[in-house]
């Protein structure tokens, strides 16, 4: 009976502490996993938000109740949190949530990227003056929070590049004239600007800037070229054409200029209030420079070389040089008034300039020991010539500035003590070319190639004949030169580009040859040195029509070479 109420007695016991424990709450199951949702979230403005939310789960992925979370953003400058799940966007970049159950966590990505909803672009107008004129515009894209995008991404567009055009960060530069609407876009977001581009005129100059008129009644035309602040040209401007004395030139409203008599007046153009000039000269007489032998001479070591000049049309010759050197190779400057000439006087070959009285005669420093052949350019401030550089051992043709500085070496070729060399440089009217001739082919040719040294240029092409000594026509359309193709050495014409070469002399019967062409100021005239007569003296020819074969110097016992005619 004792064991029977122990044995109840315990199991009542038992019972009661059964109880008590169900009567407690049960511990929570283990939590395995945190899933945060959504994982992956976007957010395009600053300010922007989004809900997560976390679960708890255990090893069975039961969701496990009333599980309490700690949130962390790994940047809040990029993404914030609350405790909440709450987040908010504050910089753009990547960021990963951390949702913390205990030592269980997950995990959401955020990245933040800013969209643009709207552009605005400043300046909204504006005007550029000059042709390389730059503008940088500034695009200031913002989110829809209307945060400001500081990298956003731009593109760029201009409706008319031959007006304006603009690079990938905005800068404009002015092309041409005229008006565009420039455009910026950001996704879907998009502004635009009105740029206006008009030349102001800031220089005129007329080219030439001085020029000499040798007969009244001959004609020049004056080319006036505006330019803007960057020295672009204003090809739209309107000139107002003046003479300062119409007594010695008028100009008519295209830049035509006719010679009166002799003096000189100062041709201006004017743009809007904005003048250039050119100097123009009538001259008394229409001289021809050239080259003469005169007597012997013990001081001049043989038979004295000098430089004269005669009056066209007339037996008035002046003797310019007198020195016991070599003087050769005129070449006039474009006031008339100085020329340019060859000359050994020094021991060495060498260039000299002297006024067309005689006086003043000066040599021009330009380093090189060897220089012959000047020819003066249209606007006489550049002189071209033959070097030989034998430091360099090279030969070929240079343009130097009148006073002999900035050597420009145009053409090179191999040269030692003793070479063929080119001859003979002369310049297009317009100063922009240089035609001489040169034995690179073996015979010489006639090669033309622009002042800057580039796009050199065979124009006669004739490996079987010599071809050389050219000289271009006033007006630039042709070019004369002598060439034995025929037998004999006869003056030829071509067109400038060396095309349609045509004879002009035939002085193969009188077994004698051409040499030295020169054209008349007009274009009407061709002056050369011939010794067909036996001597060598100076012709003149048409350079259409009936030659009419001239006789200039008739001096039977002296010989005349390089001729040059003022311009």
């Amino acid at each position: 009976m004792n064991r029977k109420l122990t044995f109840t007695a315990t199991l009542a016991a038992l019972s009661v502490f059964t109880a008590s424990c169900a009567d407690n709450p049960t511990e929570p199951e283990n939590i395995a996993i945190v899933i945060v949702s959504p994982q992956n979230a976007q957010l395009s403005a600053l300010g922007e938000s989004t809900q997560l939310t976390a679960q708890a789960r255990d090893r069975k992925n039961n969701v496990v109740s009333g599980a309490i979370f700690s949130w962390a953003s790994s940047d809040t400058n990029i993404v914030s949190i609350n405790q909440v799940g709450l987040t908010t966007a504050r910089g753009n970049g990547p960021a990963v949530i951390t949702a913390a159950a205990g030592t269980v966590s997950g995990r959401a990505s955020i990245e933040v990227n800013q969209q643009a909803a709207g552009i605005t672009l400043t300046p909204r107008q504006t005007t550029l003056f000059a042709l390389g004129d730059t503008l940088r515009f500034i695009a200031d894209a913002r989110d829809a929070n209307g945060n400001p995008i500081t990298d956003a991404r731009v593109n760029w567009f201009s409706p008319d590049d031959n007006v304006a055009t603009i690079d990938e960060t905005g800068l404009a530069t002015a092309r041409g004239n005229g008006t565009v609407t420039v455009r910026v876009t950001a996704g879907s977001a998009s502004a635009q600007a009105d740029l206006t581009v008009t030349q102001r005129i800031v220089s005129v100059a007329l080219v030439p800037e001085q020029a000499t008129i040798p007969v009244a009644g001959d004609t020049l035309r004056l080319t006036a070229y505006a330019r803007d602040a960057n020295n672009y040209p204003v090809t739209n401007a309107a000139f107002t054409w003046n003479s300062s004395d119409p007594a010695v030139a008028t100009v008519d409203q295209s830049g035509l200029v006719t010679a009166q008599d002799a003096g000189t007046t100062t041709i201006t153009a004017d743009a809007n209030g904005v003048y250039g000039s050119s100097q123009i000269t009538v001259p008394e007489q229409d001289w021809i420079a050239f080259w003469r032998t005169g007597d012997y001479a013990d001081e001049c070591g043989g038979y004295c070389e000098n430089i004269y000049m005669l009056v066209a049309g007339s037996n008035r010759v002046l003797q310019i040089t007198a020195h016991p050197g070599q003087d050769f190779m005129p070449s006039w400057f474009s006031d008339g008034k100085h020329l340019a000439f060859g000359t050994t006087r020094d021991g060495d070959n060498a260039i000299y300039v002297i006024n067309a009285d005689g006086s003043s005669e000066h040599r021009i420093q330009n380093g090189l020991s060897y220089s012959i052949w000047p020819a003066v350019s249209p606007d006489g401030l550049e002189i071209a010539f033959v070097y030989t550089d034998y430091a360099a051992s090279a030969t070929g043709i240079a343009i130097m500035n009148s006073n002999g500085a900035n050597v420009r070496k145009l053409t090179s070729r191999p040269c030692s003590q003793v070479c063929k060399i080119e001859g003979k440089p002369t310049w297009s009217p317009d100063g922009a070319h240089l035609t001489f001739d040169s034995p690179t082919g073996g015979n010489r040719d006639v090669y033309v190639i622009n002042k800057d040294g580039t796009a050199l240029s065979n124009l006669t092409r004739n490996p079987n004949f010599q071809d050389w000594s050219a000289a271009w026509s006033p007006d630039g359309t042709r070019i004369a030169f002598v060439s034995d193709r025929s037998g004999t050495q006869e003056i030829y014409v071509m067109n400038a580009d060396g095309t349609n070469p045509q004879q002009l002399t035939d002085l193969a019967s009188n077994e004698g040859g051409a040499m030295d062409p020169t054209w008349s100021p007009d274009g009407k005239k061709i002056i050369f040195a011939s010794n067909h007569t036996g001597n060598l003296e100076l012709f003149t020819i048409n350079s259409y029509g009936p030659l009419n074969l001239q006789n200039v110097t008739n001096t039977p016992h002296s010989q005349e070479r390089y001729p040059d005619w003022r311009r």
